[in-house]
């Protein structure tokens, strides 16, 4: 496994070098009071050609590539010198929880990657410390930058009225579903023929009924993968032109036929389509309940005789809202009677959802267990409702978020970068 795949999932940061080597190495540049060394830069360097060479894009002029990653390092180093001194903090625990996500994006489990990283001669240590930078990072930014950004209701309605021509001509968007299964670099025509044969009897499987997305986890090696495949709701135009053609010619449900790239062998499956003029309808409903929560002296099977005892009771005619107003242990709803209110398909606990969703108008449950405690449902009413406005607005805000966002991290960067003292030493860089 070569390190560009391992370290695809994600911006790739400055390696950390072990304080003793350090010493040894020779310092290209000085950021503030720290420095970058060679053994960094040229860590970095050998990575990104390694993700270009990976991606099929045309590689840079060598010189104007080792400028652009320098800087690159001096603008991560500025923002981490900026988290350092301002409190933010990273613990092991997180690194570790980072270091198995990689690895399961990688399709790898832990001792795995670790095999991995050290075949391409990155140690763990680097590794975590790249895994720690980005983190660190990932917090400034939202601290900084993402969570001081607003976007007022005005500025949604200016931009939907400035929009909304352009977003009636867009196209149709597509709900896809993908198995990649990939060949090695530079592989012999026995190889491809060998994989070619094997993704052709698993097409003729998920032709003859086999579930698309159980064949997607087992198969795939796409980073969807665990998703069953799933890419979401896409244009045609951000597909490629050869599976563009494929796309626009499959009905939902229908499967491709299987597909060659230079990554390996492709099926897609369209699961839905749907123009911009389609009415986004969701199911609300109108729920109420009386919580009783759990503890070392109260337990769940306490719970459960006192809420059957009121289940009798509601049954032969007592108010439900006066009980609820007596007993129920949830704050936000025990004064409104118990009333929820209308509530959209997500919003509860998956085990609420379920026995809400099975209740017909006016049922009420038996006592149904949840990780706050045990609950007496009823449904007071249900109704449709159509969410295009809704959430063509929320497209709306995240749109303006992300451009104010983005204009204010520009000048943020900048700030930032100006005010930073760098004194390139190595004598190649100094005239930057």
């Amino acid at each position: 496994m070569r390190l560009a795949s391992v370290f695809f999932f994600a911006l790739v940061f400055s390696p950390a070098v072990l304080a003793e080597s350090i010493a040894l190495d020779r310092v290209l540049v000085t950021v503030n009071d720290d420095v970058i060394t060679e053994t960094e830069f040229e860590s970095r360097l050998a990575t990104v050609k390694a993700q270009l060479r990976q991606a099929g894009q045309k590689m840079p002029r060598d010189e104007r590539l080792r400028r652009q990653i320098l800087e690159r390092m001096i603008v991560e180093r500025v923002q981490i010198q900026l988290a350092e001194r301002t409190g933010i903090q990273v613990g092991d625990a997180e690194i570790e929880k980072s270091f198995a996500q990689v690895a399961k994006q990688n399709r790898l489990n832990e001792k795995q990657l670790r095999r991995a990283l050290a075949s391409d001669g990155v140690s763990y240590a680097d590794f975590r410390a790249t895994l720690k930078d980005q983190i660190i990072l990932r917090r400034l930014i939202d601290r900084d930058i993402n969570r001081r950004v607003t976007v007022s209701e005005d500025e949604v309605a200016r931009f939907l009225a400035q929009q909304r021509p352009v977003l009636k001509r867009r196209k149709t968007r597509y709900k896809i579903s993908h198995i990649a299964v990939a060949t090695p670099e530079n592989a012999s025509e026995e190889i491809l023929q060998a994989a070619g044969q094997r993704v052709a009897d698993l097409h003729r499987r998920l032709k003859s009924g086999l579930n698309f997305a159980r064949a997607a986890r087992e198969y795939s090696q796409a980073p969807e993968a665990a998703r069953g495949g799933s890419l979401g709701w896409r244009e045609a135009s951000q597909f490629p032109p050869a599976i563009q053609k494929r796309l626009l010619a499959l009905r939902p449900g229908q499967i491709s036929e299987v597909m060659r790239s230079s990554f390996g062998f492709h099926i897609i499956r369209l699961d839905a389509k749907r123009s911009a003029e389609d009415k986004q309808v969701i199911n609300e409903t109108r729920v109420r309940h009386i919580l009783l929560r759990t503890s070392e002296v109260f337990t769940a099977e306490d719970a459960r005789v006192q809420l059957q005892r009121f289940r009798r009771r509601l049954l032969n005619g007592e108010d439900f809202s006066v009980l609820a107003r007596a007993y129920s242990q949830d704050p936000a709803s025990a004064q409104a009677g118990g009333e929820v209110g209308w509530v959209m398909p997500g919003v509860m606990v998956p085990r609420f959802q379920k026995a809400m969703e099975a209740l017909a108008i006016n049922e009420i449950s038996e006592p149904v267990l949840t990780r706050y405690g045990l609950h007496l449902i009823q449904v007071l009413a249900r109704r449709q409702l159509d969410a295009t406005r809704a959430r063509e607005r929320e497209a709306a805000r995240r749109q303006i978020h992300k451009q104010k966002s983005e204009a204010r991290f520009d000048r943020w960067l900048r700030r930032l970068r100006d005010e930073a003292y760098v004194d390139y030493v190595a004598e190649e860089f100094k005239d930057i």
